[in-house]
């Protein structure tokens, strides 16, 4: 048997209750440390949530003003040059009509007045001199060349305006289509 080490009058159940007691006040006050430690922890986790929404909304913010003025700034490229090109093509097709119609026009007059020479010398027999029966030759191959021409112009030159016209919707669009894909990959 052991002897018992307790002094007589001592009731050891009694100091096993105040160790107790004393054991779960400590326990009781490092929960509560803990408890504001993992407080004051969550609270800063969530201020530094607090900064980087701000962050994000600031650089959203910046990304949709850059992006307005990419947009804004692509919409007023492709209108000048819809106008530039809606201009060239014009003027070009004007200077191309006022070219071909003087050309043509003054090869007209002279193949009238030849034409006029002919038939008021129409009386004749023939023609005396070979140098004007060989100008009247070459005349009338102008006059023949003339009118075949002239058909081929109408078409050619109703050709050349579908082409001009074709050719620059194709690079307006190809410019802006360039431009749309240069600011997508900017701001990606």
């Amino acid at each position: 048997m052991v002897p018992n080490s307790t002094p007589p009058g001592i009731d050891p159940s009694e100091n096993v209750k105040a160790l107790n007691e004393a054991s779960a006040r400590h326990l009781r006050e490092v929960l509560k440390i803990e408890v504001e430690g993992l407080r004051r922890e969550i609270a800063n986790q969530a201020a530094l949530v607090d900064k980087t929404r701000e962050i994000d909304r600031q650089n959203q913010t910046l990304i949709d003003e850059r992006l307005q003025a990419g947009t804004e700034k692509l919409a007023a490229t492709i209108e000048l040059t819809a106008k530039t090109f809606s201009g060239s093509a014009a003027e070009t097709a004007k200077s191309l009509a006022t070219q071909m119609e003087a050309t043509f026009g003054r090869l007209a007059d002279r193949v009238a007045t030849l034409e006029r020479g002919q038939y008021e010398g129409a009386g004749q027999a023939g023609v005396r001199d070979p140098q004007l029966a060989a100008l009247m030759a070459e005349v009338a191959a102008l006059r023949l060349e003339q009118t075949k021409e002239t058909g081929q112009s109408a078409g050619l030159s109703l050709g050349v305006k579908i082409l001009i016209g074709a050719l620059t919707l194709m690079t307006t669009l190809l410019g802006a289509a360039a431009t749309v894909l240069g600011i997508a990959a900017y701001f990606n």
